[in-house]
């Protein structure tokens, strides 16, 4: 009966507890402010441009992609010459 009482608080006292962010390049703890970049990572002030953490994000296909799917190609009608 101890041993099971025990686990139940084992268990709760971990759900209570919640993970610290960390920064996804140097492994640092993030407090209030930290920074999401287009990859998907969070990351400190140190590593927050793209250029300092090795960036795998092409903002160049991305960029592309959404141009042609807003702007559409328009194909030209031919005229009737009368």
């Amino acid at each position: 009966m101890d041993n099971e009482k025990n686990d139940m608080i084992n268990l709760k006292k971990e759900e209570k507890k919640k993970k610290k962010l960390r920064c996804a390049c140097c492994n640092s703890k993030l407090g209030l402010i930290y920074f999401t970049c287009k990859c998907g990572n969070k990351y400190c002030q140190k590593h927050l441009n793209p250029h300092s953490h090795n960036c795998s994000f092409n903002n160049k296909e991305s960029c592309q992609k959404q141009i042609e799917k807003n702007n559409p190609q328009m194909k030209s009608s031919t005229f009737i010459k009368v």
